[in-house]
């Protein structure tokens, strides 16, 4: 691959790997690339916390208590009869869709044992 690089941008990478920090301008790419990337995953983290700021606003909470993974189970379970698509991203880790329930030793799993549920 061939990229272009303005004189200012081939300066400071030279600069960069004449400072001995990197070994090669592939290097300093690699970890601007990879500095990139985790500064649009921290601006999308920043997207979906100001979602749920927003929600909290809103009322749109369910209350942390003894039923609450109990409530995202059955929430989780309507949503996959609904038939209409759902974000891995909101849905428990460890929430399996189908009729084996939570894996055993899950989150899910052992907090249904505390509250007297079976986990299934």
């Amino acid at each position: 691959m061939n990229v272009n690089l303005s004189p200012e941008f081939e300066a400071l990478i030279q600069k960069t790997v004449d400072s001995g920090r990197y070994a090669s301008a592939s290097e300093v790419i690699e970890q601007a690339l990879l500095l990139l990337d985790r500064a649009e995953r921290e601006e999308q983290l920043g997207r979906e916390i100001q979602i749920g700021l927003d929600q909290i606003e809103r009322g749109e909470v369910i209350p942390y208590g003894p039923d609450f993974w109990v409530r995202v189970e059955r929430m989780a379970d309507e949503l996959k009869e609904s038939g209409d698509p759902y974000d891995a991203a909101v849905v428990p880790p460890d929430f399996v869709f189908d009729e084996g329930g939570p894996r055993p030793g899950s989150d899910t799993e052992v907090h249904a044992r505390k509250v007297g549920r079976r986990a299934s």
